[in-house]
């Protein structure tokens, strides 16, 4: 395994047909990836696998989880690190379980066109048509282990779900946690100055003292999403975890989703609004629009490495470009906690050891218990015992270093715009470039920069 990058240039080299000529129709396709939209519309793994609250390991009774996270960290902070026994959605959990018969039928479907098709185009869709079913069967294992309890169900799900051993280009598991422990040593260096920044101090400091709500941090993302004119509705919810474009949701259309407990103050906004504008919902849109819709949208790929690796190297970059300041890494911490979930640690192990090394590398106790809360959390979602007797890690994290790392090789090697281009595993990528000539001007959602908008508006 080796550099994305490298393996892309090398298979454009051979691509010969022009990337308008996937317009051409293939109605039996389209009709199998019609009845899979559909199927899958309603679907979102980070929905199923959020927690809707969480038993006391003592009493047995039912908190709900913010509840719960502040009962959590009063214990841990005075040493008793604690499993948590997570609820979830079992209507939703029945609801994505039950869809695995129909996927079972379309993949027979899918992969009898794959066996008599002779046009090359044909089968690169067919083939990213079978991996979607791949990853949405994934899903409904996952949704059948949170449903009966069943972790080790669960855990295959995950991996299924998220390409764990599938991945055949691009960094791999162990070297990726190799970057991760370096990536912490790194954490503990002073801040590091870059070039000049773009705002003065005191206009930095003017945006660290806002304090933007659930409502106004809303407002500011239907502006950006408004400049592209996308058709995402944006929420405040009173159930999401953290803020998330959703392509697909059990409300069954796109939606951004904001906390209602949420609040941030301007700088924040601005970084984030490059993240999931700019770049996730930007990049869901181009791949809806240039690769039969299978780059966004309900067919979009879940391993997410691509996707988020751009999305954070753009936000570290505005940061970057507003302070001057390289950010403090955060991403090490996900991958060293599935590392440490992986290997069987219970979730108060992995939690406390998160926490030994946020004190490590120089946070305040408050702030790195929070953080270890968090992180494992994030971690052991779907699972039903945290003593996690079966080695279960929600696998989707770990795109986020990976992600940053593939993606700087991209921009590297002059390819950036293939980090635009939609949400696709690694190995598609190449697979892609093998068939088709894909120029940055192919874009059909070239950067606004709407992040930069809202800065100007911010300072006035």
């Amino acid at each position: 395994m080796g550099s994305i990058a490298a393996y892309i240039q090398e298979a454009q080299r051979n691509a010969l047909i022009p990337m308008e000529a996937l317009q051409e129709e293939m109605p039996e396709v389209d009709e199998a990836q019609k009845s899979l939209a559909e199927l899958l519309s309603d679907v979102n793994v980070v929905e199923l696998v959020t927690p809707t609250g969480v038993a006391m390991s003592k009493k047995g009774e039912a908190y709900p989880l913010e509840t719960y996270k502040e009962e959590w960290l009063r214990e841990a902070e005075a040493g008793r690190w604690q499993d948590p026994v997570f609820h979830y959605n079992m209507e939703l959990a029945e609801k994505v379980a039950g869809r695995r018969s129909e996927l079972n039928a379309i993949y027979d479907s899918l992969a009898m066109m794959l066996g008599i098709t002779h046009s090359q185009l044909e089968k690169l869709r067919l083939r990213l048509l079978l991996n979607r079913v791949s990853s949405a069967l994934g899903a409904t294992y996952l949704a059948s282990g949170i449903l009966y309890g069943d972790d080790r169900a669960a855990l295959g799900g995950s991996i299924m779900r998220y390409n764990r051993f599938a991945q055949t280009r691009g960094i791999g598991w162990q070297d990726l946690v190799e970057w991760a422990r370096i990536g912490l040593e790194d954490l503990r260096d002073d801040c590091v100055i870059l070039g000049e920044r773009k705002i003065t101090i005191q206009q930095e400091s003017a945006l660290r003292k806002m304090k933007l709500d659930a409502r106004e941090i809303a407002k500011w993302f239907e502006f950006a999403v408004s400049q592209y004119g996308f058709d995402y509705a944006v929420e405040v919810d009173t159930e999401a975890a953290a803020i998330d474009v959703r392509e697909t949701s059990s409300a069954g259309y796109p939606r951004i989703v904001i906390p209602a407990s949420r609040k941030m103050h301007g700088l924040k906004l601005v970084t984030l609004v490059r993240h999931e504008i700019d770049c996730h919902a930007r990049d869901s849109a181009n791949g809806r629009e240039l690769l039969w819709g299978l780059g966004g949208g309900a067919l979009r790929a879940e391993d997410d490495v691509i996707y988020e690796g751009h999305a954070m190297t753009a936000e570290y970059a505005m940061l970057r470009d507003c302070t001057c300041e390289s950010p403090r890494q955060a991403l090490p911490w996900y991958t060293l906690a599935i590392a440490g979930a992986s290997a069987g640690m219970p979730f108060s192990k992995v939690a406390e050891e998160v926490y030994k090394l946020r004190l490590h590398v120089g946070s305040k106790k408050a702030t790195a218990l929070k953080g270890a809360w968090t992180t494992t959390r994030r971690v052991f979602r779907g699972i039903s015992d945290a003593r996690n007797p079966y080695g279960y890690a929600f696998w989707k994290d770990k795109a986020y270093l990976q992600g940053t790392l593939e993606v700087g090789d991209l921009y590297d090697a002059g390819l950036s715009h293939w980090a635009e281009l939609g949400s696709f595993e690694l190995d598609e990528l190449v697979e892609i470039a093998r068939v088709v000539k894909f120029r940055p001007e192919d874009l059909v959602h070239p950067d606004l920069n709407t992040a930069g908008m809202v800065l100007e508006k911010l300072l006035g």
